[in-house]
């Protein structure tokens, strides 16, 4: 066994294009040997346009995500995500599709379909590392109203309650603390059962107000207490 042995071994049982298909007169299917999560292989697309040769996956990966939920639009974490994979592998997003310009043929070709390749992979992945991150995702979509809309704030801001007890708020803009939670309080909030989340919550905002009286303002700290004892003021 030598080297050479090795990887003539190696381009013979793991070619990069396991099949080519001719689907239109433009464009070439090439059936390649990724994986997306659910096991499906992963087809490129050589297509002849009037701006030059493409290797293109025809919007079958962001489709992909599409179909798990996972949307860029709405969303400068995801879309700066998805701009940093993309810069990475030096791919293009043209009309939802994934793309590559090949100036060199075939020379560029192998190149081409690895980098497209990784970048697909990596993608196509977000549709489970963004569902782990599920629970953080409402305090995802606060800190990017707070950015979209220009709003200074500051971020697990720690205040002394009444009782002496430092407790961790999750935003805090100017004078007005927000989204107060306990840390250890914040998976219970997660629960399908609604009266037990209506529970946690109810427990989480009047406990967390009254022992923070020392930055609430005397009127917010009147309201509460009268909301604790069962007032309606």
């Amino acid at each position: 066994m030598n080297c050479q042995t090795l990887l003539d071994t190696i381009r013979k049982e793991l070619p990069l294009i396991y099949t080519c298909e001719e689907v239109a007169s433009h464009r070439l299917r090439l059936n390649t040997p990724f994986l997306y999560p659910n096991g499906d292989y992963i087809d490129f697309y050589l297509e002849e346009t009037p701006a030059g040769l493409y290797l293109t996956d025809l919007g079958e990966t962001l489709g992909y995500l599409s179909d798990h939920g996972i949307s860029f639009r709405h969303s400068p974490k995801r879309q700066k995500t998805l701009d940093d994979i993309l810069l990475t592998h030096g791919v293009e997003q043209f009309q939802g599709e994934l793309r590559l310009r090949l100036d060199t043929m075939p020379r560029d070709l192998a190149w081409a379909i690895t980098r497209l390749g990784q970048a697909a992979i990596q993608l196509a992945d977000l549709a489970y590392t963004m569902r782990l991150g599920t629970l953080a995702t409402f305090r995802e979509e606060v800190e990017e109203f707070w950015i979209a809309a220009n709003i200074p704030y500051e971020a697990n801001y720690r205040v002394v309650g009444g009782s002496g007890e430092v407790h961790t708020v999750d935003f805090t803009s100017h004078s007005a603390v927000l989204c107060w939670q306990k840390p250890y309080r914040v998976p219970r909030l997660v629960t399908p059962v609604s009266w037990l989340a209506k529970s946690y919550a109810f427990g989480t905002t009047f406990c967390g107000w009254t022992v923070v009286i020392s930055i609430s303002p005397s009127w917010m700290t009147r309201q509460t207490s009268g909301a604790q004892n069962g007032s309606t003021k």
